[in-house]
């Protein structure tokens, strides 16, 4: 299927309030991006002198929104963590890092191994539409160095760095307990379907419920992976990405079947948590498409 992102469409980020927590020193806030930006939702998290961004997104506007957020702050950036390797987690960060290039950019292992298994692809792919918005050469990507640690700190205070289950290797979540909050990887969606064209393996669909089992027991109050809705974050949603993911690979072709129905009826727009788009790609998903139309999207 051809790629493309709507004619000059890019994304910008639009910073949503600040989140604390009682007790706790630190706070966050996240920054939601439109379809263009493939809903990406990264998050600042601060403390009293030091800030670690969790996650980048698509675009270099975006990249830039988020550099001059941190800087408002007036906290020292210490490190970048990219907890998956999907493009639109790690193609901002070239002007990120050229405004805090003491920064340290950090993944995972299996996240940076994932990443430069298909990295030259997703430049070909992108490189051509997202033109002067994005890197366009291997010489542009802002590659993380190898952090396999179990934790990081925010002034002192410690962010859990957490695996998902066996099958998704490449994913990571990370887990502040003076919060009381998760934050990051590709786990948990709101306001728009669960994007599933990457986990077709019936143990990788395990893996990814397994996963959300553990986030739910954390009885997390706020949850920020993939939101589209920025109020949207409490662990309902993580009961609504486990449901809905349950019941889609429960009945592909019963599903598939039937939003090719909807879509027939609606058209475009479809209801608002369809949102036109992510209708198509859920079908798609549903279809075991490898590459997906969120916009041209491709599968990751």
């Amino acid at each position: 299927m051809k790629t493309t992102l709507a004619a000059g469409a890019v994304a910008v980020f639009a910073p949503a309030g600040l989140g604390k927590a009682a007790g706790s020193k630190l706070a966050w806030k996240h920054f939601p991006a439109g379809q263009n930006g493939f809903f990406r939702a990264p998050v600042l998290l601060t403390g009293p002198s030091e800030a670690l961004l969790i996650d980048g997104g698509f675009s270099y506007p975006d990249g830039r929104t988020l550099a001059e957020a941190i800087k408002a702050t007036g906290k020292t950036l210490t490190a970048i963590y990219v907890s998956q390797s999907d493009p639109d987690y790690y193609f901002s960060l070239k002007p990120v890092l050229e405004a805090f290039p003491g920064a340290r950019v950090l993944a995972a292992s299996d996240t940076i191994a994932a990443i430069k298994g298909n990295v030259e692809k997703k430049l070909a792919v992108w490189g051509p539409q997202l033109k002067e918005n994005g890197p366009q050469t291997l010489a542009d990507i802002v590659m993380p160095e190898a952090f396999d640690a179990p934790s990081l700190t925010v002034d002192s205070e410690t962010v859990e760095i957490v695996a998902a289950e066996a099958g998704l290797s490449n994913r990571r979540y990370l887990f502040v307990p003076s919060l009381n909050a998760v934050f990051g990887g590709v786990m948990i969606f709101s306001g728009v379907h669960v994007w599933t064209a990457d986990t077709q393996a019936s143990e990788q669909r395990a893996a990814w419920v397994a996963t959300l089992d553990k986030i739910s027991a954390r009885k997390p109050s706020d949850c920020r992976s993939r939101p589209h809705d920025a109020g949207s974050g409490n662990r309902s949603v993580c009961r609504r990405t486990h449901e809905e993911l349950s019941a889609r690979f429960r009945g592909r072709t019963r599903q598939g079947s039937r939003f090719r129905r909807a879509e027939g009826r609606h058209g475009s727009p479809l209801p608002r948590t369809w949102h036109g788009c992510c209708a198509r790609h859920r079908l798609q998903s549903c279809q075991g498409r490898n590459e997906v139309g969120l916009n041209g999207r491709s599968s990751n």
